[in-house]
């Protein structure tokens, strides 16, 4: 992340140390309040709003974000990085299951606020998105995804032409796409989870070997019919 990697360096003297201590402690308490505006039912605010309710200039906002998107993208960007650090899936020897845990945790840290999923698809998605802040994003459920597979083919699971480099990637982009669906009011709140879990079970059988493939489709043939996806006879 651009502006958070960059942040200001403690110089030897006291008086900066104190100043730049001081300055962030500004930025952090910014962040927090865009995040609390966010949370809102209607998670719409302008900078102007943001100014006042921070107790700042709004020509500050502007000197250490750049602009509102960088801001808003910024704020969830935090959010995000700190809770998905503490999706910890129960003890399991099985990867599937593994992974199957953490998307059910992270769908009940979606539904805590949902405002901030929505958010951050849009911020995913989106082409002005600072390229930086789009990898956090991206890498940290891409990189749950991969100890997975790296998981399934230590045990033999996954087919030799599988590339689970890609297959991370395919997996994740997978997922915020059906977040996006739902973000958009087309897969119903009690329905999410599952379409996640069946999203994700769908790519992921056909690299898997016949032994680990086949109870795998019938878990998708179970879900279908919950889902009614099923085709009619």
């Amino acid at each position: 992340m651009k502006r958070t990697a960059n942040r200001l360096k403690e110089s030897e003297g006291p008086t900066t140390r104190y100043a730049s201590e001081a300055m962030e402690a500004r930025r952090a308490r910014i962040l927090q309040t865009a995040r609390d505006l966010l949370a809102t039912d209607t998670g719409r605010f302008t900078m102007r709003d943001l100014a006042r309710e921070s107790d700042v200039a709004l020509a500050t906002l502007y000197n250490i974000f750049g602009s509102q998107d960088e801001l808003i993208a910024e704020a969830i960007a935090e959010v995000f990085v700190e809770r998905i650090q503490n999706l910890v899936p129960a003890n399991t020897t099985d990867p599937i299951e593994t992974m199957l845990e953490r998307l059910k945790l992270s769908h009940a840290e979606i539904m805590r606020v949902p405002a901030y999923a929505k958010k951050m698809l849009g911020i995913y998605f989106s082409s002005e998105t600072n390229s930086a802040i789009r990898e956090i994003l991206h890498s940290y459920p891409r990189d749950q995804d991969r100890s997975v597979l790296e998981a399934l083919l230590n045990e033999g699971a996954l087919h030799e032409w599988v590339d689970i480099a890609t297959l991370a990637d395919d997996l994740t982009v997978t997922q915020y796409g059906v977040l996006t669906h739902w973000a958009n009011g087309d897969v119903a709140e009690d329905k999410l989870l599952t379409r996640m879990h069946y999203a994700s079970l769908s790519l992921l059988v056909g690299c898997l070997k016949e032994a680990w493939a086949a109870p795998v489709r019938l878990r998708l043939e179970s879900i279908a019919r919950g889902l009614r996806l099923n085709r009619p006879s």
